[in-house]
């Protein structure tokens, strides 16, 4: 199993991530983008997705995203199909944020050394997420660089377009004191914080990585590697059914706490009831073993809640209800207050 002791502590910053970093180069890079920008640019920079108004007065979504360094797992046990899996689900959980209805994909994939098999696995995990959500894989580029990627690696990034009509998500200016946070569950860690996972597990042997744990009920590698879900099926199903909401929120890097601030108004608060999150244990193995804090954990983590909707009052049963007839599970677990833009995330002292 390792020793614990070795990595107590552990935080995203000391395992080579520094979120802190990212925000203010987003800040700097803020002037720079404005000044491209036309009156078609609805907004870009701070959103999930980016929109763009179209003569006909609809709205094109677009996102950017990858995998990020679950790819070094995904490469080390060959779950490539996986992999593809998570690209479109990570892109498109950002586009349809806005509510429009996903259109098309294109991919990159830059690899050390190409090998067919594995680009065709890639692929196939794309091409059936992309299905599933009735979403174009359109196109994408191949580059085989072996001085950039070491051997046996590669990098999958996305670019993903949807289209919506009538007022995008988020709606702040309805936004009101005792409007409901539904949250629906994640598949596990998703595509978040594995500079920090790699760091708690690093030098496990590949049987440690693939025998049944107790503790999980299962090989570790399926705890990790489980692909990102991809929430666009619910969105269209909650959007359908006429539940009244007010934001979407795809809980990525930065947690509950930073992504839900991105949709609050000046004038309100959200507080989160951590302990109504049904949390998956291989978040409490990750912190155990890495003696991470639970702040940290919060900051750096989905922990269970993959993606937010803020919602009328009156409408988080019926948006439970939607979630479990589309094969999600959802929660009620906060609500917002008056306040000044902030998320407080209540219980994480239990």
């Amino acid at each position: 199993m390792g020793s614990e002791g070795e990595k107590r502590g552990l935080s995203y910053k000391e395992a080579g991530v520094d979120i802190a970093a990212q925000d203010e180069a987003v800040s700097r890079i803020r002037r720079l983008v404005k000044n491209t920008l036309g009156p078609e640019v609805v907004s870009s920079v701070g959103g999930f997705a980016a929109l763009y108004r179209l003569p006909d007065g609809s709205l094109l979504a677009a996102s950017t995203d990858g995998v990020g360094s679950k790819l070094l797992l995904s490469s080390r046990f060959g779950r490539h199909r996986d992999a593809g899996r998570d690209l479109v689900a990570a892109v498109m959980n950002d586009v349809v944020a806005t509510d429009a209805r996903p259109m098309l994909l294109l991919d990159y994939i830059g690899i050390h050394r190409v090998v067919p098999e594995v680009i065709e696995e890639l692929v196939a995990g794309m091409a059936e997420e992309c299905s599933r959500i009735g979403a174009a894989l359109v196109g994408g580029e191949i580059a085989e660089l072996g001085d950039l990627y070491p051997p046996g690696t590669y990098e999958l990034v996305g670019f993903g377009l949807g289209r919506l009509e009538g007022d995008p998500l988020p709606r702040p200016e309805l936004m009101e004191p005792g409007d409901v946070v539904v949250g629906f569950a994640s598949s596990g860690v998703h595509c978040n914080g594995y500079t920090l996972v790699r760091r708690v597990f690093e030098g496990l042997g590949d049987e440690e990585w693939t025998r049944p744990w107790e503790e999980l009920g299962e090989a570790l590698v399926d705890a990790l590697l489980r692909p990102t879900l991809c929430y666009a099926p619910l969105v269209a199903r909650l959007r359908e059914e006429g539940v009244g909401l007010k934001a979407l929120v795809h809980v990525s890097g930065g947690g509950i706490e930073d992504n839900l601030a991105r949709v609050l108004p000046a004038g309100l608060d959200a507080e989160v009831d951590t302990c109504s999150i049904p949390t998956p244990k291989v978040f409490a193995i990750i912190a155990a073993r890495g003696g991470v804090s639970p702040k940290e954990m919060w900051h750096t983590f989905n922990m269970g809640a993959g993606y937010l909707a803020v919602v009328a009052t009156g409408d988080e049963g019926k948006a439970v209800e939607v979630a479990t007839q589309a094969g999600f599970e959802g929660f009620v677990c906060g609500r917002l207050v008056e306040g000044k833009g902030e998320v407080r995330l209540l219980g994480l002292e239990r």
